[in-house]
């Protein structure tokens, strides 16, 4: 996916035109300004629209990087670093300069000790390293993002334009992040968890990449986070680019190779049991993380006028069944005094759309003491069936012949 550049040309050139017409033929004077100042409003108008629909492709362009080695079975998914090459190989562009320890930092994610998968259907090669790109043996290319991230978001695996979380939950949730009313709870997700800095950990539904990057720091390992909103992921590549993202539908498929990571956590995000269990580890962990009960039960019962509790756990664990069986369970729950606009933006992450007498209920709220709450379930993954050898077709055996003399029509 690449800007609409001669969308933008030609809205351009247009303007030009207009402005070259309305002089030519129109009469100097009032209705002429009028004119003018229409064409150049509708314009600029017309230049919002296209930065509008354009933005997420604008993230996509790459900078211009020679082509690095890459180890066998190793991928680079990092962008150029601004390393001294000859004018031959690259234009001259502009380097933003990295403090020392910022530019090692980048240095030492090179390489991946993860092996991408082609998302194309029937063709799942693994993905290398060409310059500025990622590609398989049959030729399916993919760009790298100027942030690091790379899209393998196929056209036919979503269902809309801009698939995930609309804008304004990225941004609310982005707000409550900054608030960190949600640290208690993810300190305790990620000590449930037991990892090694040589170790790699999965986030499914990643999002803006907190928890990923909570537990990557926690135990220093590679963390990968994949999400089908690009948003999310450019928002991801932004707040933590020493971590490694990718746009994909997970409910297809998980476009990495088998056994690939030590941990896979979907927190509050979709299952996609049998890819879990194909990209864990036989020693591997599985995190889910469900709303529980009483998760924000005073703003349910104040703004959508229910207090019901659901307890989810037994659905989750009947939709990972045969592939995982149940762990642990740890309930963690935390209260926090939210003030209107804090209630506001936990409506928008957590609800895609609330009714006109919804929406009054949530404005004439105040300051309210609200339940986060959260059941945390291990999973251990089940034995791999055994893989028998394929069955030899046995030749049909011929009928016995008497042992007697035979005739000759014995012998036809």
């Amino acid at each position: 996916m690449k800007p609409a550049w001669w969308l933008l040309y030609a809205i351009g050139l247009s303007l030009v035109g207009l402005l070259a017409l309305v002089e030519i033929f129109v009469p100097r004077g009032g209705l002429q300004s009028i004119l003018e100042i229409t064409v150049v409003i509708g314009s600029f108008g017309l230049m919002a629209l296209w930065l509008r629909h354009n933005r997420v492709a604008m993230e996509l362009e790459e900078y211009h990087r020679p082509a690095e080695p890459l180890r066998s079975g190793h991928v680079s998914v990092s962008r150029w670093t601004g390393r001294n090459t000859s004018s031959a190989t690259r234009p001259r562009l502009p380097v933003r300069r990295l403090q020392p320890e910022r530019r090692d930092e980048r240095r030492a994610r090179l390489p991946l000790v993860v092996l991408l998968l082609c998302p194309v259907r029937a063709c799942r090669l693994p993905l290398t390293s060409r310059g500025r790109h990622l590609a398989c043996r049959r030729g399916h290319s993919f760009d790298i993002a100027r942030r690091g991230y790379v899209n393998l978001l196929q056209v036919q695996d979503r269902r809309s334009r801009q698939p995930g979380d609309s804008v304004a939950a990225t941004e609310a949730r982005q707000r409550l992040l900054a608030r960190e009313i949600e640290a208690p709870l993810f300190d305790a997700m990620v000590g449930l968890l037991t990892l090694t800095p040589t170790d790699a950990v999965l986030e499914v539904g990643c999002g803006e990449g907190d928890h990923l990057a909570t537990i990557a720091a926690r135990f220093g390992c590679e963390g990968h986070g994949v999400d089908i909103s690009v948003a999310s992921i450019v928002a991801a590549a932004k707040r933590h680019p020493r971590l490694h993202w990718i746009v994909a539908n997970a409910d297809r498929l998980l476009p990495y190779a088998d056994a690939s990571f030590r941990a896979v956590a979907s927190i509050t995000a979709r299952r996609n049991a049998v890819e879990f269990r194909r990209v864990l580890r036989e020693d591997g962990t599985l995190l889910i993380v469900v709303p529980a009960p009483d998760d924000l039960i005073e703003l349910r019962a104040a703004i959508l006028g229910e207090s019901r509790a659901r307890d989810r756990i037994e659905a989750a664990a009947a939709a990972l069944a045969p592939h995982f069986t149940l762990a642990r369970h740890k309930r963690l729950r935390h209260v926090v005094r939210l003030d209107p606009a804090a209630i506001r933006d936990v409506m928008t992450a957590s609800y895609r759309a609330l009714r006109a007498s919804q929406r009054a209920r949530l404005a004439s709220l105040g300051e309210l003491d609200v339940t986060l709450s959260r059941d945390a379930l291990l999973f251990r993954p089940a034995p791999r069936p055994e893989r028998r050898p394929p069955r030899r077709h046995a030749e049909p055996r011929r009928a016995a012949l008497p042992a007697g003399p035979l005739d000759q029509r014995d012998r036809e």
